[in-house]
Parts: C-alpha cells; structure tokens; sequence
C-alpha cells in the first residue's frame, strides 16, 4: 500500500491508494469512461493509475453522451467511498475536462462534494507532483478548497478557452477533530502554498458560475498565495488569459510570498477585499495613486518603470464592496519622473462611472487597488457634427496631430473619420514617439476611418503613394509598440506609409470587418520589426518579430486589400519587415487576403516569410496578391491552418500557339496560376510574381488554362511556374511546387546566313537563308514578322534587314 499521510497538511486529502495494476493508457491518455465515485472507469481509479505509472500522463474524459444529457457530468466525490479523490502526486499529470464532448459553455465534467457529510477539511483536487494541469473542470462544494496546491512547481490551472469554474467550497464548520491541525479551516477556491513556485492560473472563474449567480462565493477567499510560493502569475496579457474572481470574502490574497504578478484580471464584489496584501506579501507594494479621472484622460503616480493597469468598475452592483476592477481597460508603463497617462479609447463606460488601478514592479510584485475615482465625463468638442476630425500638422501630440485626432476618436461613440489637411506639397512625415516617448493610441472606438487620401496631392496624376507617412524612427522604444493597433470593430485604414517601428506595422487583435486598404489606397509598410526581440519591460518580453500586419485574438470578416508590404511604393528598397508580410493568428476565421481583382491585390516583397498562418487559422481566401523575393517561404500553413489545404500539382505546360498550363487539385477548386521568381531573386523559394489567370477543376480534380498570345507574351524561356488552391470555403493553399520550364541544349549552336539575294530597287524581291549548325532541332526563327519554323525568307524590301534573331525550341 503506498498510504499518503502527511501530518499538519491543511486540507490534505487523506486517501489510502494501492498500486493499481489494471491501468489502461494509449499515449498516455487515461480515459475517464464514467462519473462513478470509484471503481474502473472513473476518475479516482484514472486518478490512481496516473500516480502509479510515471508521467507524463493526461486524464481524459470521454462519458457516454446518454448519462445526463449530455450537458453536464456530475462526480459526486465521495458518494460511494466516504473519500476524497487522490492527490496528484505523480509529476506531469494532466486532467483535461475539455476533451468530453458536447455542446454546451460551461465545463462538461463537475466535481461536487456535497454528497458526503465529511469529517475532514477536504479538497476538490490536491496537487503535489511538479508540471500538472488542470482544465476545463467545475469544482464545487468542497469543505476546505478547490484546488490545493502544495509545494508544487509549473502547474498550470486553466487557460485561455480551458479554463475551470470553482465556487461554492468552505463551510460554515471550520473545526475537524479528525484533523492536524483542527482548525481553523477557511475555504478558497484556488491554493498556491507551501514554496509552490512558478505557477500559472489562467481564464478561471472563482466565486460564481458561469450566470453570474452572486450567492455562491468562496468561504473565504478566490485564491491565496502564501508560504514563500513566489513567482507566480495570476491572469495574462493574452487575450482571456485574465480570471473572473467575484463574490469571495477577499478576493485575492497574498502572503508571505513575493512576484505573484496579476494581469488582466476581473475582480469585483468581493466583500471585504479586492486584493489582499498581508505579512509582507508582494512586499506590501504600494498601489497608485489616480490623480485625473476622466472619460478622455486618467492619470496619476506610481514608482517609475511599474505597470500600471487601469479598470472600471460601477458603484452600484456590488452592494458598497470595497473598491475592485471589474474591466481592464488598458497599461502604461510609468516615466521616470514616477507620472502615468493613459488617454482613455472610449469603450461604452455606460454605467461604469468609478475608476481604480494597479501597479506591478518588473520584479513582478503586484499591489492592491489604488482608490477608486469618479469618472468625470467630458463632452466631445473635438469633431465635427458628422464625425469628421482634421489633422493639420505632423506634430507627434497636441492640437491638431493624428495623435489627438485618435483620441478623439476613441472619446466619441459613433463612426469617425480622421482626415488630412497639413499645410504645404510633398509627403508629410509624424514621427511618432519623438516628443512623447509613446505609441499612437489604440483604435478602440468602432467604425473609426484613418484616410490618408484626404491629403492634398494624393492620386494626382494617378500616382498613389500616401502622402502620409508613420515613421518611428526618432524614438528609443522601451517596448515593442505597433504604428496602428486597432482594437474596434469595423475600423478601415487608407492610404498610410508606415515604417521603422520597433513590431508590427497595423495590428488588428479581437475585432471584426475591419478593413486595410483598398484599391488605390493600399497602405505601404515596411522595415517594421528590429534586432532588439526582447524587451525587459514588455510581457512576456520575449520574443518580439515584426511584421507588417497581423491578425490575432480572434479576428473576422476582415479584408486586406492593395497594400504594398515589404518595400517602399516604388519598389526600389529591398527593405522587407523582420519576420513577415502578413501574419494570421490561431483561431482566426473568415478574413481575406487580397480580393477578386487585380487592383485589390497585396504586392509582399522581401520579406522573410510572405503570408504566415498559424494552426486553426481557417478560411483565410488569399486571392491576386503579388509575391517578390521572400526569402524563406511565401505562403507558411502551420499545422491544420486553411485544413492543411493541399496545393495543386502542375503537370502540364506546352507554349505554343494551341498550348496550356494544366494539373490537378482538389474537385472545384479555384486555381490561381502564376509566372514565378521574375524578379532577380536568385536563391529564394518558389512564389508567384505575375498571375497569368484564374480556373476551375472539374469534378474529377483535373484543371487546364488555355495560353492565349497575351498570356504567351508574359512568357520567356525558363520561366518557372507555380499555382494556389482555394477551395469552397475559402481555404486557400501554400504555392505549388514550381514547375520549371526547360530549353534544349544550345552547346555549339551557330547561325550563319547564306544564299542572300539583295533586293533591287521598289521591289520587294530580296531573300537569305538561315543555316543552324548545333543545338537541337526543330528551331524557330524570327526576323520581326513573327514566328516560324522555316529557314527560307523570301519577298523582302531592299536596305537593311530590320532585326533577326533565333533560338532553341522550348519544350
């Protein structure tokens, strides 16, 4: 018998467990088959062979969909056997309520501990072993805690679109005689105790449900972190990384314990305490003080280089609870000079009318709420009646600069247009970041337009270089800052030269229909990224590769059009962005690269990679977009990113006057065929530069475009040839291998003229004859009149012969 009992372990689960000799694990994976309190197929038993059979091991669930229907599968731990589940004592272990089936929202698989009258302060789950994780799981109605960490490092409780729901847990008796200690014992849902270090708790919901329920709070607190458990981090800068921790006794407390770091996080109606600092916990960090509360500006102090996060909250939904942040709004990160500034996006405040703040050190320490303030609504005097804003300098801030003019924006809740109106002819230069030391405000306010063609000169003469250009060239950046950061649905950018910042050119994170660039008014972007990838103050702060625009966090039904990225209007610097073109996040869905003509196409030229998307990226249409010397890959699908949609093979190629280019693919696919590598790219893999036309496979995969004497015209010895597949949905392939065309051998090939005859005078009598010695025949020949196959050249005027010139055949 391997027996744990640890005396003095508050909460311990105290399970007796025996070696379990009948485990049953493919790759790793052990199947919970039931909600059985015990026996095989349940997750005790999973629980039990995990801490028999070194890890990694990764409990899955996969319950018959009849049990429950199918919405929720309730545990009643301890129904049968009178105890608690086992403690993961085995390093690695994995319990992943995710991987049951259904349909619905909230976690698929419950631990609930309301079926035993327990005569210990027992857990949900006690964790022991290093690098475990638990996703996906509602824990609820336990006499002590949810979840217990103790003296366990790496482990990772929820994730982004994984995490676990826990509430209800603690009870009204707080003595045990049974246990060592007898009490008091206070129930949180979340424990990190005991030197559990380097822990991540992750997209979790502490302290209610999935509705919202008010009356299921933790006994005591949402989580605690205590007894030297340092350098943990609760919540995240990705997007729903943050964790819901509402209607708790305190909210979040930290003890004896330094660099737990919270971000992000929503924290509200806890009744005594949002955050909780005690005995010496983030070594008592001081909050920030909130100085100016307005819908446009807050401000404040706070110790130079921290953190600082801004929420809202409302005053009156949570019954006169102490001051907490219910929405994050935004970071800054404060100057020397200990002064803070976030210039407010206008985000709907509606019936948020408080504000409150918390600072974090780059060590990590995160303090409590700063006092909360009113927010003092401003009316917009900064547009017009019809949502017009004029910038008229190049300024980097103040009245009249693109800056205020964003902020403008933000502050006015409808749709917005940003036009240009600077003084005098020529390109007009923002240099972004030189007099403020900051990025340009994030876009958040929906349906803002940025047109740079409203500048005076733009399209003359059909010349459509912007006339405005985002250089962030004049700044030392501490961090990795964009040009353009949207973060507002249907937002459309026009006609903007972005260059020289230290990430990306135009990031669109977590919106929809926006859109970037159009047809004569692409947006021209390059050299964004720079040799510096980490950056001390940013987080994480590594590793940091710009690219010219990307998509992430959830973007759709978003177009980018006309754009040149890659290199400056006229193509004459080789000046490609860091890492990428264009770069398409996990999980993005129906966005559009390109479009069905010609004129919305993107030119992507010297970059190191073209196009990149990542897995589950799916339904990115990438159509008539132009690809110039990338350097490794043009069109980069990561895992199942497009389906892992499959290029067209090109199999087939006469150039002649009845020839065709032909393959096949997928059934109806759409088939873009393209001349590749026309440009000098010497070394660069296959992509394609000049697109000769559009077809369809037929039903049985097979495809052919016809070579008409225009198409034949774009051709030249040696081309390569390359293609893209889309099919129905709008998935669209990486480039197809090239298909290199080939010439014979010339080696000692000679023409000579022999047989000439002159012409005599006003008459068209004159005649030579071509003699080929080497090569390989049939040769054609052309002396300006076209084509032919024949050596003779007869009926010719008198004076010099015009042009002649000959070749080997192409195959």
């Amino acid at each position: 018998m391997l027996i744990y009992l640890l005396a003095g372990l508050a909460g311990l689960n105290l399970v007796a467990q025996a070696n379990n000799n009948n485990c049953i694990i493919a790759n790793g994976d052990i199947v919970v088959s039931n909600n059985n309190d015990l026996g095989p197929g349940s997750l005790r038993a999973a629980i039990e062979c995990a801490n028999a059979i070194a890890g990694p091991n990764r409990i899955i669930f996969r319950m018959n969909q009849v049990q429950q229907g199918a919405i929720q599968y309730v545990i009643f731990v301890g129904s049968s056997t009178g105890e608690p589940l086992p403690a993961l004592s085995d390093d690695g272990t994995i319990i992943d309520g995710t991987t049951q089936v259904g349909t619905t929202e909230k976690p698929r698989i419950v631990l609930d501990g309301r079926a035993t009258r327990w005569n210990l302060p027992v857990n949900g789950l006690f964790i022991l072993g290093d690098n475990c994780e638990v996703y996906g799981l509602e824990i609820r109605y336990f006499p002590d805690d949810g979840i217990d960490v103790f003296g366990a490092n790496n482990v990772k409780i929820g994730a982004p679109r994984r995490g676990n729901v826990i509430y209800g847990c603690g009870e009204a008796r707080d003595f045990y005689e049974s246990a060592n200690p007898t009490g008091p014992y206070e129930g949180c849902g979340i424990v990190l105790r005991n030197q559990s270090q380097f822990c991540q708790i992750k997209s979790n919901v502490i302290g209610t449900d999935r509705d919202f329920n008010p009356t299921l709070g933790n006994e005591f607190c949402g989580i605690i972190v205590r007894g030297n458990s340092n350098n943990n981090v609760i919540g995240g800068s990705e997007p729903d990384a943050f964790n819901i921790v509402a209607f708790n006794l305190v909210g979040v407390r930290v003890e004896n314990t330094i660099s737990c770091a919270m971000f992000n996080n929503a924290i509200f109606c806890n009744k005594t305490e949002g955050i909780s600092l005690r005995n010496g916990g983030n070594r008592n960090k001081t909050a920030p003080i909130i100085t100016t509360a307005s819908n446009q500006i807050i401000a404040g102090t706070a110790a130079p280089n921290d953190f600082v996060e801004i929420f809202v909250n409302t005053s009156t939904e949570c019954n006169n609870d102490p001051c907490q942040g219910r929405v994050f709004i935004g970071r800054v990160v404060v100057a020397g000079d200990s002064a803070w500034q976030f210039n407010v996006s206008n985000l709907d405040f509606g019936r948020f009318d408080i504000v409150t703040a918390t600072a974090t050190d780059p060590q990590g320490n995160t303090s409590s709420f700063a006092n909360c303030r009113t927010l003092t609504r401003i009316e917009n005097t900064c547009s017009t009646a019809n949502g017009v804003i004029v910038v008229t300098n190049t300024n980097d801030d103040g009245p009249g600069s693109l800056r205020a003019a964003i902020d403008c924006a933000n502050s006015v809740a409808s749709a917005n247009t940003i036009r240009f109106n600077i003084p005098g002819n020529g390109r007009h230069i923002i240099y972004v970041g030189s007099t403020t030391g900051q990025p340009l405000p994030t876009l958040t306010d929906a349906r803002t337009i940025i047109d740079g063609t409203t500048q005076s000169g733009f399209g003359n003469n059909s010349n459509y270089e912007p006339k405005i250009v985002l250089d962030g060239s004049r700044t030392n950046w501490d961090n990795p800052y964009n040009a353009i950061f949207i973060r507002g649905n249907a937002c459309e950018v026009y006609a903007l030269e972005i260059r020289n910042f230290p990430d990306d050119g135009i990031d669109v994170t977590g919106v929809s229909n926006v859109i970037v660039g159009a047809p004569n008014k692409g947006n021209v972007i390059y050299n964004c990224g720079i040799a510096q990838d980490v950056f001390p103050n940013a987080t994480p702060t590594s590793p940091w590769e710009g690219c010219g625009i990307i998509l992430k966090g959830g973007v759709s039904n978003t177009k980018v059009v006309g754009n040149i990225i890659g290199t400056n209007y006229s193509r004459t610097l080789q000046i490609g962005n860091e890492n990428c073109g264009i770069f398409v996040g996990r999980n993005e869905r129906n966005n559009t690269l390109g479009g069905n003509t010609a004129a919305e196409g993107n030119i992507i030229a010297y970059n190191p990679m073209g196009i990149e998307l990542e897995r589950n990226a799916n339904q990115i249409t990438m159509l008539n977009n132009i690809f110039i010397c990338n350097d490794t890959i043009a069109i980069a699908l990561r895992g199942n990113a497009n389906t892992a949609k499959s290029s067209p093979v090109i199999n087939q190629f006469t150039n002649s006057a009845t020839g065709l280019i032909g393959g096949t693919a997928q059934a109806n696919d759409r088939i873009d065929i393209y001349v590749a590598n026309k440009s000098d790219c010497v070394g660069k893999p296959c992509q394609g530069e000049v697109l000769l036309g559009t077809v369809t496979a037929n039903a049985n995969g097979a495809w052919t475009l016809p070579l008409t004497a225009q198409l034949r015209s774009l051709l030249s010895p040696d081309i390569a040839i390359t293609a893209l597949a889309t099919d129905r949905n709008g998935n669209t392939s990486a480039f197809a291998n090239c298909f290199n065309t080939q010439t014979v051998s010339c080696d000692g090939f000679r023409a000579t003229i022999a047989e000439r005859r002159n012409a005599t005078c006003n008459t068209a009598n004159g005649a030579f004859t071509v003699v080929v010695n080497g090569g390989q025949s049939p040769y054609t020949y052309n002396i300006g009149n076209g084509t032919t196959v024949s050596p003779n050249f007869n009926n010719l005027n008198r004076g010099d012969l015009f042009y002649y010139h000959y070749r080997c055949e192409w195959l």
